[in-house]
C-alpha cells in the first residue's frame, strides 16, 4: 500500500489580505483566508490524513471561527491505499463550498446588488493548487523537498481565463480596482450605511469583507487608524478625569451621543469600546481628531447639524483644557528568519508536527500581547504576524512579540536539537489618513530593511510624516546598543527634559554639513569634524529645570556609534514616541501637540 505526501496552497493571498481600505477589511481578509484553509484541512482530516501543517489532532480546532489561525498552505500524509487525486478533489470542493457559503451569508446583509454579476464572480474567485509525491517514512526530508518543488511548478502553470462577464461601462472595485463592482454605495434621506460609503464600489470580495464580519456575533472590534491614534490621548484623559472633576465635566455625555446618528440610539455601531466608564458608549474616539469631526459633521442631515455643533463645542472646550490627540499610529509586520532552512532540518513527520505546533502556540500567544499594549492582531499564522498598536506602546509591543518568538523557538529547538530561528519585524508610523495600502507597503519595506540591511534578528522603523521624506532606522533586538534600548533611553531623556526635542534636527544638520560618519580616536576622543561638532552640540545642552550642563548624556547618545544620520533620525522618531508617552500620562503639551 502507498501513502502520499500532499501539499496544498490556497489563495490569492494578495487579494485576500492586501486589498483593504479599512483595518476591518484587512483583518477579515486574513480571517477569511484562514477559514478557507481550515475547510481544506478539515476535509483531509475527515478522510484520515495526518495533518503536519497545521499540526492538528483535534477536529474541533478546524471548525469555523475557532481560535486556530491557519496559513494558506496545508501539508499532510494520506492514509494507506488512498487516491491523492480524489483527496485533493474533495479538498477543493470543501474550499469552493465554504467560499460560496460565506459569500451567500454576506450577501444576505447587503442592499440590493447585481445578482448575476455577483454569482459569476463567486465562481471566478479563488485559487487552489495541489501536488503530491509517494511518501516514504525514512525519506521525509527528501519527499517534502520534492513536493514543495512540484507545488511551485504547479503554481507557475496556473490558468488565466477571460472573465465570464462583460464589464464594459461598469465601475471597478474601490478596494483594488481588479474586478467590476456588484454594488455601489448610495445614501437615501437619513439612512446611512456604516459598511458602505456613498460612491464606494465593491466586488464580490469587497462585499464579503465589508458585510461578512457582521454575520459573526462574536466578531472582534477592529479600530480604524484614527481610533488607534487617539488611544494615547484617551489613556491620558482617563487619568486626568479621575484626578480632576473639572476635566471629567468636559467629557461629552451620553445624551449628546444619542442624537448624532438616526436609527442608532446608542451612537455609532463602529465606535470603539469605551476605555473606561467615564467615556460615553457609542462615541467613536476618532471624533477626537478635529478633521474627522469636521467630516462627520458634514455628513449629518440638516436636522442633525445642531447636535453635531453641540458636540463640536464640547470637544473644543476639552481640547483647550487638555490637548489634542496625535494623528499617528503604528502598523507592525514580522516573521521568522531562515524558516526555510529550519524546515529543511526536519527529517521526520513527528519533528515537523512538533515544530508546527510550536509555531501555532506563537501565533496564538501574540493576541494576548497585542491586547496588553492596546493593539490588536490583524493576522497571525505560523511565524507571520501583522498587528497595529498605538504610538505610545508600539515599540514595547514589538519587543514582546520578539521575546515570545525567541522563547518559543529556543524551547522547541532544544527538543529537536536544531538551531533556533530568529525574528525580524518592521514597524511603520503613519498618519491616520494614510491610505492603508500605502501603510502596508511601508510596513513591508520596514520588514525587508530589518532582514536585509539589519542582517535579520532585527527591528526596523519607518516614520512617514505627511511632509518630508520618510525616516528609516534599524537595529538588533538585544544588546546594549539594541534599537529598543536606544529608543527608550532617548525618549525617557526627552520626557524628563534632559534632552531638547530639537536635538535630532541639530545633529541632522551636522551630518549634512560634515558627513554622517563618526570616527573615534579613543572611547571618548573624536576623530573627525562630524564627531567633534556633535559632541560640542550635545555637551552644551542643559537640564531645563536645573540649567546644569549634561555632559554625561553624550555617552548614551553617540558614544560608540558610527552613523550620525542614523542617530539623528532615531532622536527624531524618539521625540514623536515621547510625545505619545506624555499624552498617555496626561502630560498635556500644547507646544508639541503633534510631534
Amino acid at each position: 500500500m502507498t501513502q502520499y505526501l500532499i501539499n496544498i496552497a490556497v489563495g490569492p493571498v494578495q487579494e485576500f489580505i492586501a486589498s483593504a481600505r479599512k483595518l476591518k477589511d484587512l483583518w477579515y481578509g486574513s480571517h477569511l483566508l484562514s477559514e478557507l484553509s481550515k475547510s481544506v484541512a478539515a476535509a483531509l482530516y475527515d478522510r484520515g490524513c495526518e495533518l503536519i501543517f497545521p499540526a492538528v489532532d483535534d477536529k474541533t480546532l478546524l471548525q469555523p471561527n475557532s481560535q486556530l489561525n491557519v496559513a494558506n498552505k496545508i501539508l499532510a500524509v494520506s492514509p494507506d491505499g488512498s487516491d491523492p487525486a480524489e483527496l485533493t478533489t474533495l479538498a477543493r470542493k470543501a474550499f469552493t463550498d465554504h467560499w460560496e457559503k460565506i459569500c451567500r451569508e454576506a450577501k444576505s446583509k447587503t442592499p440590493p446588488l447585481n445578482q448575476e454579476l455577483f454569482n459569476k464572480q463567486i465562481q471566478d474567485f479563488g485559487e487552489f493548487f495541489a501536488a503530491w509525491v509517494p511518501y516514504e517514512e525514512n525519506e521525509y526530508k527528501k519527499c517534502r523537498s520534492l513536493v514543495e518543488a512540484k507545488l511551485g511548478g504547479r503554481k507557475s502553470l496556473r490558468e488565466f481565463n477571460a472573465p465570464a462577464w462583460d464589464g464594459t461601462g461598469l465601475a471597478k472595485s474601490s478596494l483594488d480596482g481588479i474586478r467590476e463592482a456588484v454594488i455601489t454605495g448610495v445614501r437615501k434621506g437619513d439612512n446611512r450605511s456604516f459598511q458602505l460609503k456613498k460612491g464606494e464600489h465593491l466586488d464580490v470580495l469587497g462585499v464579503v469583507k465589508r458585510f461578512g464580519p457582521w454575520n459573526n456575533e462574536s466578531r472582534p472590534h477592529f479600530d480604524n487608524m484614527a481610533q488607534v491614534a487617539a488611544r494615547p490621548y484617551l489613556s491620558g484623559l482617563r487619568k486626568a478625569a479621575i484626578e480632576s472633576a473639572d476635566i471629567a465635566a468636559l467629557i461629552p455625555d451620553s445624551r449628546i451621543v444619542k442624537n448624532l446618528y438616526p436609527g442608532f440610539s446608542e451612537g455609532s455601531p463602529l465606535a470603539d469600546p469605551p476605555l473606561w466608564e467615564g467615556w460615553p458608549k457609542g462615541l467613536s474616539s476618532e471624533l477626537l481628531h478635529p478633521p474627522v469631526l469636521e467630516e462627520e459633521k458634514k455628513l449629518a442631515e440638516p436636522e442633525r447639524k445642531k447636535d453635531w455643533t453641540v458636540l463640536e463645542k464640547t470637544l473644543k472646550k476639552l481640547w483647550s483644557a487638555t490637548s489634542q490627540p496625535s494623528p499617528y499610529a503604528c502598523l507592525l509586520l514580522g516573521d521568522g528568519d531562515n524558516m526555510g532552512k529550519t524546515l529543511d532540518t526536519m527529517t521526520t513527520v513527528k519533528g515537523h508536527k512538533t515544530f508546527s505546533g510550536a509555531l501555532e502556540n506563537f501565533a496564538t500567544g501574540v493576541h494576548d500581547i497585542a491586547e496588553r499594549y492596546n493593539g490588536r492582531i490583524v493576522y497571525s499564522g505560523g511565524d507571520d504576524v501583522m498587528a497595529y498598536a498605538p504610538l505610545d506602546s508600539a515599540i514595547d509591543c514589538a519587543a514582546a512579540f520578539n521575546k515570545l518568538f525567541q522563547t518559543t523557538m529556543e524551547k522547541i529547538a532544544g527538543q529537536l536539537k536544531i538551531e533556533a530561528p530568529t525574528f525580524s519585524l518592521g514597524m511603520v508610523i503613519v498618519h491616520q489618513r494614510t491610505p492603508l495600502a500605502n501603510a502596508l507597503t511601508l510596513a513591508r519595506q520596514a520588514e525587508r530593511t530589518a532582514k536585509e540591511s539589519g542582517g535579520k534578528n532585527c527591528i526596523a522603523v519607518i516614520q512617514d510624516k505627511r511632509s518630508g521624506s520618510p525616516l528609516r532606522i534599524h537595529g538588533p533586538w538585544q544588546g546594549e546598543f539594541s534599537l529598543p534600548v536606544k529608543l527608550k533611553r532617548y525618549l525617557d531623556a526627552i520626557i524628563a527634559d534632559r534632552l531638547p526635542s530639537t536635538l535630532g534636527y541639530q545633529l541632522r544638520l551636522i551630518a549634512d554639513q560634515c558627513g554622517p560618519e563618526l570616527v573615534w580616536q579613543s572611547t571618548t576622543e573624536p576623530g573627525n569634524p562630524a564627531c567633534a561638532e556633535a559632541l560640542r552640540i550635545i555637551g552644551r545642552k542643559r537640564d531645563k529645570s536645573t540649567k546644569q550642563l549634561l555632559p554625561d548624556d553624550a555617552a548614551f547618545i553617540i558614544q560608540g556609534e558610527t552613523d550620525l544620520r542614523h542617530i539623528s533620525d532615531a532622536l527624531v522618531i524618539a521625540r514623536q514616541l515621547a510625545g505619545a508617552k506624555k499624552l498617555a500620562n496626561g502630560n498635556w503639551s500644547k507646544k508639541e501637540m503633534h510631534p
